[in-house]
């Protein structure tokens, strides 16, 4: 590979990595933080009052998501973050080809002594690596973020059964304690999120990068996978509301991405992070299992990746416009 475009990539993107990792470092930090400012018992008795249909928009039981490590889990899912994610895949992603051949400098890269393997290659691991380092940012905000929180407990007066458990005495006035974040919450939990992260990640390069091989308008490029994301997305959310488009779910890649629920395995589900199909006893439906959404989003990457060197080594390429 060559170094001199390895080096103009990583000029090129460290402004947008940058104003990324920024953004998702400060906003999963205060995520956190105000996960703390919430006690759980009081927030689970908001979540009582939802109707019972909106479970069908999480992946895990509500139970599970009003806790402590649930609510900081939904930082994956939070918007600001899939589209701080996102932008850095779709915006490195379309200068691979259409963005140089609108720019009019592909023919200066090509007049040099390089291969169009090698022109197309190194903005594209620079960007895979891009997208790793994103996710890596993610967890550390995290950490730190439990690091630095405290959090308020409700704690209800108890008593000790003789050989057995302790027994709240709800009619009873509670007492609030402050503990550390830390000690509630193991960062380490969150490598299956931050892994599902990185694959999603991944998948926005490799997309972004195979339309951008196919084009010449870096304009257009960036209209079409804007387009068809909003299109994906919009097909989740209408497989997840009517049970008669649940089929939809099949057609977008954004089913692929649960964070929270491969959280949740680990915490203690009943199913393995090794599991390529699952059953989703709530929709009665087979979907892919952890192993099997992070290895599909990375087989797809890999292949729409294969598809556009392919396709850029062999096409003719138009004169600048």
């Amino acid at each position: 590979m060559n170094r001199a475009l390895i080096r103009k990539s990583i000029r090129e993107g460290l402004v947008v990595f940058l104003a990324c990792a920024a953004g998702l470092f400060s906003f999963c930090i205060f995520r956190v933080w105000i996960v703390g400012r919430f006690d759980s018992a009081r927030f689970k008795q908001i979540i009582d009052l939802l109707p019972r249909d909106w479970d069908r928009f999480a992946s895990v039981e509500f139970s599970w998501l009003v806790s402590y490590l649930g609510r900081v889990v939904m930082t994956f899912d939070e918007p600001m973050v899939l589209m701080l994610v996102a932008l850095w895949g779709i915006v490195r992603g379309s200068d691979v080809v259409s963005g140089e051949l609108g720019r009019g400098t592909m023919e200066m890269l090509l007049a040099q002594p390089v291969t169009r393997r090698a022109v197309f290659w190194s903005p594209v691991i620079v960007s895979l690596i891009g997208a790793v380092l994103l996710a890596l940012v993610i967890w550390i905000a995290m950490w730190i973020g439990v690091q630095i929180t405290s959090i308020k407990e409700t704690v209800y007066p108890s008593f000790q059964i003789p050989f057995g458990p302790k027994v709240p005495m709800t009619f009873m006035e509670p007492r609030e304690e402050i503990v550390r974040m830390k000690d509630v919450i193991d960062p380490l939990i969150f490598w299956p999120g931050i892994i599902n992260t990185i694959s999603i990640g991944v998948f926005f390069v490799a997309f972004t990068s195979w339309l951008s091989a196919l084009d010449r308008y870096r304009w257009r490029t960036l209209g079409i996978v804007v387009g068809m994301f909003f299109a994906m997305g919009m097909l989740k959310v209408g497989g997840l509301a009517v049970d008669s488009l649940r089929w939809m779910l099949y057609l977008t890649v954004f089913s692929l991405y649960e964070p929270d629920l491969h959280i949740r395995i680990l915490d203690g589900g009943t199913e393995s992070l090794w599991s390529v199909v699952r059953w989703n006893s709530k929709f009665e439906m087979y979907e892919l299992g952890a192993l099997g959404s992070n290895l599909l989003l990375l087989l797809l990457a890999a292949a729409f990746l294969i598809h556009a060197s392919r396709v850029f080594e062999r096409r003719d390429l138009e004169a600048p416009v």
